[in-house]
């Protein structure tokens, strides 16, 4: 089974950032080397649709609130 998500992608506050990136780094520590690249962003993404497939004969789209 899978889910594809849809929604809209914004970078987190600059405000939040250190604290999202030592829970992230928290939860994933082999990520620390390349979490100081530059090209390295934490995002938040509002889900608004998703799509899931369980399986033959399975699948279909449902909204973020179902």
């Amino acid at each position: 089974p899978r889910v594809t998500v849809v929604g809209d992608l914004t970078p987190v506050s600059a405000e939040e950032d250190a604290a999202l990136r030592a829970l992230y780094l928290q939860r994933h520590p082999e990520a620390k080397g390349y979490s100081q690249f530059g090209d390295f962003g934490l995002y938040r993404i509002a889900v608004r649709d998703l799509y899931f497939v369980g399986g033959f004969g399975r699948a279909g789209w449902a909204s973020a609130e179902a």
